[in-house]
């Protein structure tokens, strides 16, 4: 017996945030859907909508393609500080990246930017299209030791009591996770993609042997190729 299940109906402001996505990446005809929301209350909640998925820059470009008379002012003043705020950050965050990364490269270590602003580049050629809160990196298992002590020497201190110590670097463990006590920046360490309970994890001798070139903030940096990358996002 075939049971129907019943998806419950979007919410107009689900249904209006999709219509601006499916403009803003080409998958519409031109022109963004009008607004039909009612009232303040249905904006604050699709801003709401956008922030909780991680589209607010994708969902001001969109709204910015409309006639502006057809938009709210306050609420469209709103959304630009919103993705102005985190233009800024990724900027901030970038930055850091780029010095972390010269600075494992001092040391001999190697590593890749992992998420973040290099795959805001890979997906849509600008790290302010993107939200991320965090920096990861990928270092090759023999590095991970090297890379925590020389993050600690900047003053990163590891998230979780132990967290820093060559106890966590087994096979049961993939990331180690150091915030700066100052700047608040988290970076992420990763020295494998996949558990070593996965079916099919990636080879991590195999991925450094497909690595692309990446211009982030006008610097070039190595990345995970392509492929790498899709498979590893999860």
């Amino acid at each position: 017996m075939t049971v129907a299940v019943q998806t419950p109906p979007l919410s107009p402001e689900m249904t209006f945030l999709l219509g601006c996505l499916q403009r803003h990446f080409g998958g519409q005809a031109p022109g963004c859907p009008r607004p039909v929301l009612d009232g303040e209350a249905a904006w604050v909640a699709l801003l709401d909508i956008a922030r909780r998925h991680a589209v607010i820059p994708h969902l001001y470009y969109s709204l910015r393609a409309i006639d502006p008379p057809s938009v709210p002012p306050a609420n469209l003043a709103a959304l630009q500080g919103l993705f102005e705020t985190n233009a800024r950050h990724n900027l901030y965050l970038t930055g850091t990246l780029r010095a972390i990364l010269r600075a494992f490269e001092a040391r001999g270590i190697s590593a890749l930017p992992y998420k973040g602003p290099a795959l805001a580049v890979r997906l849509y050629g600008n790290i302010a299209l993107r939200q991320f809160g965090d920096l990861d990196i990928l270092v090759r298992p023999r590095d991970t030791r090297s890379a925590i002590e020389l993050l600690l020497e900047q003053g990163y201190q590891p998230l979780n009591p132990g967290g820093a110590t060559p106890a966590i670097l087994n096979r049961f463990r993939k990331v180690c996770e150091l915030r700066h006590p100052e700047s608040q920046v988290c970076v992420e360490l990763h020295w494998a993609l996949t558990s070593w309970t996965f079916y099919f994890p990636l080879r991590l001798d195999s991925v450094w042997n497909r690595l692309e070139t990446v211009a982030v903030a006008d610097e070039p940096v190595r990345a995970m190729g392509i492929e790498d990358t899709l498979l590893s996002i999860h």
